[in-house]
């Protein structure tokens, strides 16, 4: 057998570059027809198969195509890539070819529809990524765009803006903005936070001190230097200091001690001087570890307070003597080695670290520590010294499976990106359940369509169909308010309303007062007066209930009364009455003058004088007297009503214009 592969060998090394040929002992050969052969090239083994690669092995033929190219082909139908977004052909080299075809936003990674791939919507206010080959671009709902008005956050107390480089409607907090003092926490224990209407912008936050509180350890300094000032549960605590030797007088200094021959303080630096007893007993008093030695190569030998102090030392050891290694780090595996079998057991201390011990949760993001896994959270147990990794909510790996971020919802469509759950609504009024879908209509049975996410709102039948609007229930009288409330109608009788048809003296519209025309207008009672009453009222304008419905009289020689059988205003002349002057007379209609008591005479009978209502007289601009003709001369009389002159022994009578006659000559009687 061997005998045979390095035959076979030999030929591969002849056929291909030697040592670039793939291994033959990772070729699978299939068996074929027991044809002999001779040679590893033998033509009696071609099969006719252009991607088979055909060998003698031990005078048998072998085929396989493992030996081949993975892209080798015969026909189109060999070259299926997968890949929707490429064309698949075999060449004319039997090798396949895989050429990206022109079907629009064709897609195999989330990056082809992104920024920088070549579907990309330039939007950067949507999320892109590929589904089922094809490049979606959905909305982001907490997008918007430059110049766009973002949506209040109900927040007095933020700024809602625009940051026009994500893209994203951010809230940012006004500084020291409240609604209510609790919004006021600075997170110091020390100041009391109080909401302040200022009263105009927004409230403010103020805050006071609270007295003897600290938060560190300066803000409690009493002066002492002997003292340890600190801050403890914010209140200032200042005991005495654990410096040793330290004093404000030599009094602090006073050492009876077997050590000490003199003492006293340095009030510069406040420390107490001693002079030491190098040797006064059981303690050996020192300056330094320089006398401290023991002579014990185990020993760390020091000089504390004073006196000489020897400890283990950490980097030899001796189990035999009871000197054993310990750097108090349970993250180091402690171990004695022997140095020399000629030094009584004498060994050196080796801490190893103990595999995948931490200290900190730091410890556990480092190589070799961390699960690289972005869906988790890594950290160090304190009590287990082990990294322990917590998965995170709504993480999700790209690519892998949609289930990860399924929310339950039928009405969102759910994605990975970016290693985050996304979740985009399909429609807006998507519903999931029936209570979603309130029309606020007790007439209707409000109900969702699961498998749409459409609410649907059908005619509940036990209202025996009820209304639905006021328009349902229209009953044809105009002296009812028609309504529908709570799916049935109510019919309410309008007050003071009338349903006869509109004729005068309507007796359902009657006020007693015979100076309105009562009549029914439109379902509504009108009482109208004379000057708004139609003709076939019939009232007069002279039409009164008291005398102060009557118009003043213009002659102050005349009574004006209301007759209350006629109903009607009287006008009655006084006798024996001249009117005292001044008096004016306004004619503001022709017959005033006859109301006045004024007449006009053509003495010669060759004019007809009238009355008249256009052009400017005198002052009033009402009223003026105008001929009918004039032939040469005119004389005419004007007369007034009676006039009590005494005190005035001439009355002026003011006309538009002179009479122009013959001559030029102007007479006026």
């Amino acid at each position: 057998m061997y005998r045979h592969l390095g035959v076979v060998c030999l030929a591969f090394c002849l056929s291909f570059a030697c040592g670039e040929s793939p291994s033959l002992e990772s070729a699978r050969f299939g068996l074929d027809d027991p044809n002999p052969c001779f040679g590893s090239e033998d033509p009696v083994c071609d099969d006719g198969v252009v991607c088979n690669y055909d060998a003698c092995l031990d005078g048998i033929c072998r085929h396989t195509t493992a030996l081949t190219s993975p892209l080798c082909c015969v026909e189109d139908s060999d070259c299926d890539d997968i890949n929707i977004c490429t064309y698949d052909s075999c060449g004319p080299d039997n090798e396949c070819v895989f050429v990206e075809n022109d079907m629009p936003n064709c897609c195999t990674v989330h990056e082809d529809c992104g920024p920088g791939g070549e579907w990309d919507d330039g939007f950067p206010w949507t999320i892109d990524f590929c589904q089922d080959n094809q490049c979606m671009h959905v909305l982001n709902p907490c997008s918007c765009e430059e110049g766009f008005t973002c949506l209040p956050d109900d927040d007095i107390c933020t700024s809602d803006e625009c940051d026009v480089l994500t893209c994203t409607c951010v809230h940012i907090p006004i500084q020291d903005c409240c609604e209510v003092s609790a919004d006021c926490d600075d997170g110091n224990v020390c100041t009391q936070g109080s909401c302040i209407d200022q009263g105009f912008a927004f409230p403010k936050c103020e805050h006071t001190a609270v007295a003897g509180c600290c938060n560190e350890d300066l803000e409690c300094d009493d002066g002492n230097p002997c003292t340890d000032d600190s801050c403890v549960n914010h209140k200032c605590r200042n005991p005495a200091t654990t410096t040793p030797d330290c004093c404000m007088s030599d009094a602090d200094c006073d050492y009876l001690d077997e050590c000490s021959l003199v003492s006293y303080c340095d009030l510069e630096a406040n420390t107490c001087i001693v002079i030491m007893n190098p040797n006064p007993g059981p303690c050996a008093c020192c300056w330094s570890a320089f006398e401290c030695s023991d002579g014990n190569v185990y020993t760390l030998d020091q000089c504390v307070e004073g006196c000489c102090v020897s400890i283990p030392e950490p980097t030899i050891c001796n189990p035999g003597l009871g000197y054993l290694c310990d750097d108090g780090d349970l993250c180091t595996q402690d171990e004695c080695v022997e140095i020399n079998p000629d030094w009584g057991g004498q060994g050196k201390c080796i801490y190893s670290p103990i595999v995948s011990c931490c200290h900190s949760d730091e410890e556990c993001d480092q190589p070799g520590m961390t699960d690289d896994n972005p869906c988790t959270v890594d950290t160090c147990d304190p009590a287990a010294h082990q990294c322990v990794f917590t998965p995170k909510t709504q993480c999700c790996t790209p690519g892998v499976s949609w289930d990860e971020c399924d929310d339950g919802n039928s009405c969102t469509d759910d994605f990975c990106i970016d290693y985050s759950c996304k979740h985009v609504n399909k429609f807006p009024g998507c519903c999931t359940s029936s209570s979603q879908c309130d029309d606020f209509n007790p007439c209707t049975i409000d109900q969702c369509d699961t498998e749409t996410g459409l609410c649907e709102h059908s005619l509940d039948l036990a209202t025996d169909w009820g209304c639905q609007s006021a328009s349902d229930c229209y009953d044809g009288d105009v002296c009812t308010l028609d309504q529908c409330v709570g799916c049935w109608c109510e019919n309410i009788v309008v007050e003071d309303c009338c349903t006869d048809v509109p004729t005068p003296f309507d007796p359902v519209c009657d006020d007693d007062n015979v100076c309105t025309c009562d009549i029914c207008i439109y379902g509504q009672c009108r009482n109208l007066p004379p000057g708004w009453a139609p003709p076939s009222c019939n009232l007069s304008p002279s039409c009164c209930m008291e005398t102060g419905d009557c118009e003043p009289s213009l002659d102050p020689c005349e009574t004006v009364s209301c007759n209350l059988q006629t109903h009607l205003c009287e006008y009655v002349s006084l006798d024996d009455c001249a009117a005292a002057l001044p008096v004016v007379h306004t004619f503001n209609y022709c017959p005033a003058m006859n109301d006045y008591g004024w007449a006009f005479a053509d003495l010669e009978g060759k004019g007809i004088w009238s009355c008249g209502t256009s052009g400017p007289l005198g002052p009033d601009g009402r009223l003026r007297l105008v001929p009918e003709s004039i032939n040469g001369s005119l004389e005419s009389t004007i007369s007034t009503p009676p006039l009590a002159s005494d005190l005035h022994p001439s009355v002026t009578i003011q006309y538009d214009r002179a009479l122009e006659l013959q001559g030029g000559e102007a007479h006026l009687l």
